[in-house]
């Protein structure tokens, strides 16, 4: 039987697309291959926590008719993302910024770096680390290489296998170093975690009497349509292998996530959702993160507390490409 429309995937993406065209009056059907929707943003509580199933997401967003449209299906809870780094037995802000930098050097030392930042590329100014380590300036390149050997290098080749400087730019420039005393992750003006969590606001998006639903169902090539959207990994689509590929390998890496759950008092292990290792070779983990600060409602008598050493996905990538995606869908 040939159906008019199918959507592949019924993450975030997914969801809007189909709740657009059902709205205009079209019939929908929405397939993936897991036994769940909301994609790789799926959530769900475990004694009383709102567990992210694929690692910690945060919806993020500088653009209005994105953030008006997903409020239609969701409230929100207004959380600030802050990572920390242990750094010479520290923790610091990350990405890397002034305050970062007056933590680790003395002060005589910072207020003379903080100089050289601001008379080079200005305050409140993102560099990627790659362009700062091509500063003629002596002072800048001590802290480019002190940034690169505590924050970025063992990280980047734990993540791809490769040093940063042997990967594409627009990798590392994911987290540049932040010429600002702003902590936060990110800056973007509309930020936060659904009320409910993610998998709720998709169940509103997809409910719809145009949308049919059906898991545990992947792509088949064989499948008759008059249209067809691909929300999901576009090699997978072309049959294309990438098992060479260092993002291929990463993407791997991380779809094995290991999560060391413990049960921990109540009281704070941690002061901020996520803190990373400049090394994993010591002490067992890369990253810990504390999942009951994501919103009230995980606040009980227990705290879950993941160890990993494996990859947790890029954050700025999955949101910034849901958000492209729903952008793009609203201008149809």
């Amino acid at each position: 039987m040939l159906t008019k429309t199918i959507i592949v995937g019924a993450g975030i993406s997914g969801a809007s697309l189909a709740r657009l065209l059902a709205e205009r009056g079209e019939s929908v059907l929405v397939i993936d291959a897991k036994d769940h929707i909301a994609g790789n943003c799926y959530d769900c509580l475990e004694d009383g926590i709102m567990v992210h199933k694929y690692g910690t997401h945060i919806f993020h967003t500088n653009n209005k008719d994105v953030w008006d449209f997903l409020c239609r299906f969701t409230k929100w809870y207004p959380y600030q993302h802050k990572v920390l780094g242990l750094v010479d037995g520290q923790t610091i802000p990350i990405p890397f910024n002034l305050n970062s930098l007056h933590l680790v050097f003395p002060k005589n030392m910072a207020d003379k770096l903080e100089l050289r930042l601001i008379e080079n590329f200005g305050f409140n100014k993102k560099i990627p680390i790659l362009k700062l380590r091509e500063s003629g300036d002596g002072d800048l390149q001590f802290l480019a290489d002190y940034i690169y050997q505590k924050i970025f290098l063992e990280y980047t080749l734990k993540q791809w296998g490769l040093a940063p400087d042997e990967i594409d730019p627009a990798i590392t420039g994911r987290v540049p170093v932040y010429i600002s005393r702003d902590d936060r992750y990110f800056q973007d003006r509309y930020q936060g975690i659904p009320m409910g969590g993610f998998t709720a606001m998709v169940g509103r998006l997809l409910d719809h009497p145009n949308i049919a639903v059906q898991l545990n169902t992947p792509f088949d090539k064989g499948m008759q349509y008059k249209r067809l959207f691909h929300t999901g990994s576009i090699d997978e689509f072309f049959d294309i292998s990438l098992e060479n590929c260092p993002i291929a390998a990463s993407t791997l890496i991380s779809s094995n996530l290991r999560n060391l759950a413990s049960r921990m008092p109540l009281s704070s292990i941690i002061p901020a959702i996520m803190i990373g290792r400049e090394s994993a070779n010591t002490n067992g983990f890369w990253t810990i993160r504390q999942t009951k600060r994501l919103l009230p409602l995980n606040i009980r008598p227990r705290s879950n507390v993941a160890l990993t050493n494996d990859i947790i996905p890029s954050l700025a990538t999955k949101m910034r490409n849901y958000t492209m995606h729903i952008c793009g869908l609203l201008r149809m």
